[in-house]
């Protein structure tokens, strides 16, 4: 789809997510990475312009910043941002690939090398037992009430329309709630 219709476009390999988006950076030349999750349907442009503008004006201080080292945020909301050649120092440092398949996962768990800020959430979406990821059926059945309650009404619906209808719908917030989530066990909670 993407070379028929003029798109750039990179593969790479499944299992070592680290190598695969150390390459497309480098095959778009980039100098700064900004991750998003492909199990973030509900992700917030203001929220990943925010985590882009806090590293832009401290890119001296820190090496990594995201709001997803600690959950603050409802998880479906996470966002990186980190220089290219730091991803590159990364990859240098481990060919493991349980660390390689999470991407940034030896940066995170590296404070020793690498310069680490959490972005934290205001109150207003201080959530962090909210959960609008895409990983079980029981997250599938929440995002879609999600956007057909919310979208039909309004196609750029934010992080505060969600949460307001959540919170409203208990046993929709509640679907969800007990799943076991891997990434747990890597995040310093």
């Amino acid at each position: 789809f993407a070379f028929n219709n003029n798109m750039s476009c990179y593969r790479g390999s499944e299992e070592d997510v680290l190598g695969r988006v150390l390459g497309a950076l480098n095959y778009m030349d980039a100098t700064i990475g900004v991750e998003i999750y492909g199990d973030c349907p509900l992700i917030d442009p203001e929220i990943v312009d925010k985590v882009v503008e806090y590293y832009l004006n401290n890119k001296n201080k820190y090496d990594f910043v995201s709001n997803g080292l600690k959950s603050t945020y409802p998880p479906g909301l996470e966002v990186e941002v980190y220089p290219v050649d730091i991803l590159e120092d990364s990859s240098k440092r481990t060919n493991d690939m349980v660390i390689r398949e999470h991407g940034t996962l030896f940066i995170r768990q590296n404070p020793q090398h690498y310069r680490l800020y959490n972005f934290k959430a205001p109150k207003e979406f201080h959530f962090p037992n909210l959960y609008i990821e895409l990983d079980t059926p029981e997250d599938f059945i929440v995002i879609k009430n999600i956007y057909e309650n919310l979208y039909p009404w309004n196609s750029e619906f934010t992080t505060n329309d969600v949460i307001n209808h959540l919170m409203k719908n208990k046993e929709l917030r509640d679907l969800n709630s007990n799943v076991h989530r891997r990434w747990k066990e890597l995040r310093d909670e």
